[in-house]
């Protein structure tokens, strides 16, 4: 909504002069707020939501390539980093866990940094909640077929099919990582959304490329429903 000075003049000229002031100023931050909200809406619109149609695959954009290049070379370092000086070091989490039926649970627990026999890296942890085990790396994980791509300067489509799925990524600096939106391909409909925030310039340089808070949302069979999971590094 826009106020011109002519409706304001017409407005001021029927309010005793006492009054004029205040209404201009009323009518200064009315207007303001409205303004700020269209950059609101519209970066609302742009995020997908659970049970919205995926959009269509298509090549990344030139700003989310760089910051795959950057979340793939962190990656990297933090595979080699955490080989080296890592392996069976605790980590703390905290997390917060709502369950379909509206049951919440929150709380802290530890993880302990583990190798696979194939030489990947996972964290261990002795719990029933839906804790995001995988250490993402350039060679294992999320961003693997990215960074093939990535590290031959090659750009890549948005979207990887398996089987009867669709997953289709968002790469983003604020924060600092990636969205992953999950589907089936008998619908199109968005069932999963899972947010991956990471550490590029943390306090301690050996946490570079954390995964320092990972969550998701999920659908649940009744419609009014959804299961929240959230998980947080500890510094």
């Amino acid at each position: 909504m826009i106020f011109s000075l002519k409706s304001t003049a017409l407005i001021t000229d029927r309010l005793p002069m006492s009054r004029i002031s205040t209404t201009l100023i009323s009518l200064l931050i009315l207007s303001f707020v409205l303004a700020s909200c269209g950059p609101v809406d519209q970066k609302m619109k742009d995020e997908l939501v659970l049970r919205q149609k995926l959009g269509a695959s298509s090549y990344v954009s030139d700003d989310e390539f760089y910051t795959a290049q950057s979340l793939c070379d962190l990656f990297r370092l933090k595979r080699s980093n955490f080989f080296l000086e890592r392996i069976n070091q605790n980590f703390d989490f905290r997390y917060d866990y709502k369950k379909c039926e509206g049951t919440r649970d929150s709380g802290e627990f530890s993880a302990t940094l583990k190798d696979t026999s194939d030489g990947n890296l996972y964290f261990s942890v002795t719990s029933d909640l839906p804790f995001y085990r995988k250490v993402e790396t350039h060679q294992d994980g999320e961003l693997k077929s990215f960074c093939d791509e990535v590290f031959q300067n090659n750009k890549f489509l948005n979207t990887i099919e398996r089987g009867d799925y669709q997953y289709q990524y968002k790469f983003h600096n604020s924060p600092f990582g990636f969205t992953k939106y999950s589907a089936k391909k008998s619908d199109g409909l968005i069932y999963k959304v899972e947010k991956f925030s990471v550490y590029k310039k943390p306090t301690n340089e050996k946490d570079k490329g954390i995964v320092y808070q990972y969550s998701f949302d999920q659908t649940c069979s009744k419609e009014s429903q959804k299961e929240v999971y959230s998980q947080e590094l500890v510094e």
